[in-house]
């Protein structure tokens, strides 16, 4: 769920929305077992996995919990980065696909005067919108002037990336970019196997996603990729698990980031479905896929599956707590059944409608 604020609205609303939100949430994502002590209940800074305190995550500087979060007004997405609005604005109509508009420099500035009077002097600004790495080179570098301008506190950019949007940067310009901020974009990878990346529409090859995956690591910029569990169907998880692995061997990700597949009434892979062209997982084979991936992983990064679509949250550095990861989801998995997990499916299902 992505609770968009829009910048004309006064800040008392937006506190009362983010509440609202971290409400809903809280109330759909269910409780692991006790005693799962490297588990992260989606609150920041807890225990981390590694047991390694001297390197806290980059997102530390985040407030440490939503509720914290809440009380003080301050609005995040995916709840790791502070929202810099109406860089990417966009319009959805039902009978069409997500258009999108860029922003102007001008609007992008009178935004950016307004954070500090929202939301204090925050450390790390998220970029909104599902594509803020799409914009070109000299508007990024523009921006992150601006808000080293405007608001002096801030130490890290981030924001949601795809694999495409790196095809006109070169890696100086990347490592240009890391120099003024930019650090840690999500970037939607999703999959390693090219029938899944097919399927869903990326509009990529693995082998496009390799080549730009390295550039952004010779770069030294900081990068996480995201791992969509369930997007190969049912009887295809634990290939796509394994490719994808294959996909991020030997990268220097901060860390693999995985949610699970929730089909939405309305879509294209929801039609997809109802005419018998592509058959959903089980929640049961989702579980194995995740293990499969964790099982297959060869990066020293950071495992971690913090979004409300996923059955279970663990935040693990791999490869030191790799077997104690596995076996947790094996545990989860016996101690539900697929009957338990479809409901919190159903929940998750109409929570997106």
């Amino acid at each position: 769920m992505v609770f968009r604020i829009d910048r004309m609205v006064h800040p008392s609303v937006r506190l009362q929305c983010t509440q609202l939100a971290f409400s809903l949430l809280h109330k759909l994502i269910p409780l692991e077992p006790e005693g799962a002590t490297f588990c992260k209940h989606l609150t920041v800074n807890s225990v981390r996995c590694s047991g390694d305190t001297r390197r806290a995550p980059f997102w530390q500087h985040s407030l440490r919990t939503r509720s914290e979060a809440a009380k003080r007004g301050r609005m995040f997405i995916c709840f790791f980065g502070l929202i810099l609005v109406s860089y990417v604005r966009s319009v959805h109509r039902y009978s069409e696909y997500l258009r999108t508009k860029f922003a102007s420099i001008e609007e992008i500035e009178a935004d950016i005067k307004e954070l500090t009077a929202c939301f204090g002097s925050p450390k790390r600004i998220f970029l909104q919108g599902a594509d803020g790495f799409a914009a070109d080179y000299d508007v990024l570098m523009k921006t992150a002037e601006l808000l080293h301008k405007y608001v002096p506190s801030v130490e890290s950019i981030g924001g949601y990336a795809r694999i495409d949007n790196f095809y006109d940067k070169t890696e100086e310009q990347l490592r240009n970019l890391a120099s003024v901020g930019y650090s840690n974009p999500y970037i939607g990878v999703e999959s390693g196997d090219d029938v899944v990346l097919k399927r869903i529409n990326k509009g990529y090859s693995a082998a496009q996603a390799r080549e730009v995956l390295e550039k952004v690591d010779a770069s030294g910029m900081p990068y996480v990729v995201n791992y969509l569990c369930g997007a190969g169907g049912r009887g295809y998880g634990l290939v796509n698990a394994q490719h994808t692995a294959q996909l991020y061997d030997g990268l220097h990700m901060t860390m693999v980031n995985a949610s699970m597949l929730t089909v939405v009434p309305g879509t294209p892979l929801y039609r997809a479905m109802q005419k018998g062209l592509w058959e959903e997982s089980t929640e049961m084979e989702k579980m194995e896929e995740i293990h499969e991936l964790v099982r297959c992983l060869t990066n020293d990064t950071v495992f971690m599956n913090e979004h409300a679509s996923n059955l279970f949250h663990v935040e693990c550095r791999i490869p030191e707590k790799k077997d104690e990861l596995l076996s947790y989801i094996r545990k989860f998995m016996e101690s539900h059944d697929e009957t338990q997990f479809r409901k919190y499916r159903e929940q998750i299902t109409h929570a997106f409608l």
